[in-house]
């Protein structure tokens, strides 16, 4: 059914071609982060631990890290916090525009490259690495509302990975208390 280019990527086998035509259909496997699965490389789809393994931490360490070297220096020449974290927002929006219709993408953009800086000002280095993480851990695995879909196993996979990731930091964040209160009244 599906066979390995010379990238390493899946894509549908060739048919005998009828007249010229070629009979194949298009790999219509669609998930909710807009990623074609059929594109996915075959170790990820064979292995999803290798998705953890693969690029996802050092991309998200790295973006996250080259975003505080930039808004530090930023800050540094224009000596005003706020006006560093919109030309902070602006450049990595422009930057990310790789659309046709970038009247309709710069909005949504912009507001997810501020929600970034956000996170970087309000709450620290940490946050934004765990957000880019999850972030790469939703583009990475082709997640799908349809259950029968043969990849979406990979996409529960996904989502218990960052399920664990939450429950861990909340466990964390408790200390030494207990998940649940119990008051000594009752």
């Amino acid at each position: 059914m599906f066979t390995l280019n010379s990238f390493g990527h899946a894509e549908s086998a060739k048919p005998v071609s009828d007249r010229g035509r070629d009979r194949r259909k298009p790999c219509a496997f669609y998930s909710l982060s807009f990623a074609d699965p059929c594109k996915l490389p075959l170790p990820l789809l064979a292995h999803p631990a290798a998705a953890l393994q693969s690029a996802n931490g050092n991309f998200a360490l790295f973006l996250s890290l080259w975003m505080l070297f930039l808004l530090f220096l930023l800050q540094t020449l224009l000596r005003r916090d706020w006006l560093a974290a919109s030309v902070l927002t602006l450049a990595l929006s422009i930057f990310a525009v790789q659309s046709s219709a970038p009247g309709v993408v710069a909005p949504v953009l912009i507001l997810y490259q501020a929600l970034g800086v956000f996170l970087l000002i309000r709450f620290g280095l940490l946050a934004l690495i765990v957000s880019a993480y999850v972030d790469n851990i939703f583009d990475t695995f082709p997640m799908t509302l349809q259950t029968s879909a043969w990849y979406s196993s990979l996409g529960f996979v996904g989502l218990f990975i960052v399920l664990a990731i939450t429950v861990y930091g909340f466990r964390i964040s408790l200390g030494s208390r207990p998940m649940i209160a119990v008051s000594a009244e009752d």
